[in-house]
């Protein structure tokens, strides 16, 4: 079971890892009828939960709604 804890472990890492440079939306954790979109700063193990950065402000990672490539080029 330890094995088992330990490969959860590491996918959410990954899989919080993965995010940094994407946009996300994100379910509101005070308001779930409402969403939050931005793009991902920062990730993060808080103990047993992943936990992203969007603009500035932490959030685990069990709000995401979906992610997505963010364009970078600038249209002029």
């Amino acid at each position: 079971q330890e094995m088992s804890e330990n490969i959860a472990s590491s996918n959410a890492v990954s899989q919080a890892l993965s995010l940094v440079g994407k946009g996300v939306v994100l379910a509101n954790p005070d308001n779930p009828s409402e969403y939050i979109s931005g793009m991902v700063d920062a990730a993060y193990i808080d103990g047993a939960n992943s936990c992203i950065t969007v603009d500035g402000k932490d959030y685990p990672l069990k709000y995401l709604q979906y992610a997505y490539d963010v364009d970078k080029t600038t249209v002029n």
